[in-house]
């Protein structure tokens, strides 16, 4: 699946398996999040991170599932193979530690992970038909929601997105690619969370997600850099007040050598 030109924001795919990987202890920072089903983030939130009140064994027992979209490809590529098996895998995997199933003949010496479901990071967004449905401040230009995403290029194959959201139904879905903020649920079960590009070469008001993640629920919070107009003018205002100072001094400082100077010939012609 090739990419689109320009750096996209988040978690670029790699060649290379999947990956479930279980959280390591560490501080975790708690953000406001807005209600709802699908954790919807406020437009301009506080962005000052606090220490969370999360016992230890929920943050360090979430599950994270790094998929490289690029092997989704569904053209059976060696790469592809290899990773659709590893996905399988970890699926059947996952499945048994959510159902405490590791007892039965079916899920004995597999790979123990979180009995919770997992939070999905790609490179690709699921698959939609457009980003018609984004809102906010970070959305799509009104003249672009429409624009139809071509599968395995902007997106990935409305197939591919069927399994992952079969095999490991995640609790939450992050991706990237299109430069835009994007908030959909999937099937009326599955969030995900499309992030904006962090670059002002993609666009004017580049942002970043704050996350709080525990076993049980999650926390998501968006916070804006400065507009690239606004940092700009900025600059611009600064340079040209710069520039009129030292003009000023100039000025002060030949009428401080003129008035010696007028002295001098005052005495002289005395």
């Amino acid at each position: 699946m090739p990419a689109a030109p320009g750096p996209a924001h988040a978690m670029p795919a790699t060649p290379g398996p999947a990956h479930a990987m279980p959280a390591g202890p560490g501080p975790v920072h708690a953000m406001p999040a807005a209600p709802g089903p699908a954790h919807a983030m406020p437009a301009r939130p506080e962005c000052v991170p606090v220490m969370a009140a999360i016992p230890e064994d929920e943050y360090t027992s979430v599950t994270f599932l790094l998929v490289n979209s690029v092997a989704l490809h569904g053209d059976h590529c060696p790469i592809c193979q290899h990773v659709e098996k590893e996905l399988h895998k970890l699926s059947h995997a996952l499945n048994c530690s959510i159902q405490g199933a590791q007892h039965y003949d079916k899920c004995k010496n597999t790979e123990s992970f979180a009995p919770s479901a997992p939070i999905l990071l790609q490179h690709y967004p699921l698959y939609r038909v457009s980003d018609a449905m984004c809102t906010g401040v970070d959305a799509a230009p009104l003249d672009e929601r429409n624009q139809l995403f071509r599968e395995r290029y902007d997106v990935i194959s409305k197939n591919a997105s069927k399994k992952l959201l079969w095999w490991f139904k995640p609790r939450l879905i992050l991706s990237g690619h299109t430069h835009h903020g994007c908030e959909v649920l999937h099937e009326n079960l599955y969030p995900e969370i499309s992030v904006p590009s962090f670059s002002w070469r993609n666009r004017n008001n580049p942002s970043f997600i704050l996350g709080t993640f525990s076993r049980s629920d999650f926390q998501l919070s968006k916070c804006f850099l400065p507009e690239e107009r606004s940092v700009l003018a900025l600059y611009c205002g600064s340079c040209l007040i710069i520039v009129l100072i030292t003009l000023s001094r100039i000025k002060m400082f030949r009428r401080s050598l003129h008035l010696p100077y007028s002295l001098l010939r005052k005495d002289k012609t005395l």
